[in-house]
């Protein structure tokens, strides 16, 4: 795993953030998953409410194969709330 450079993750900030449905992303690359099996690919994980076929999807909110020279994996995680954390001392 190797950390994102400030360049990388201001432009993911910036511009992969302002997406429909993006929740988030991996600030250090991980191990691509395709078909429930890890692929030794170094990818940015970018994190999505739900994944859809590139054609449903407005142009401008589809995500590159590629961001800034890394490989991306998008990867659905559904709504992402908050929690109330309660501790139990």
């Amino acid at each position: 795993m190797t950390h994102l450079a400030d360049d990388q993750i201001t432009f993911i900030n910036d511009v992969i953030m302002k997406k429909s449905g993006v929740v988030g992303f991996s600030v250090v690359t991980q191990k691509r998953v395709k078909a429930g099996k890890v692929v030794d690919v170094d990818v940015v994980r970018i994190y999505v409410k739900r994944k859809a076929k590139p054609d449903a999807i407005k142009p401008e909110d589809v995500i590159d194969a590629t961001i800034m020279g890394i490989p991306s994996d998008v990867v659905e995680v559904g709504e992402i709330v908050a929690q109330n954390s309660a501790r139990l001392d």
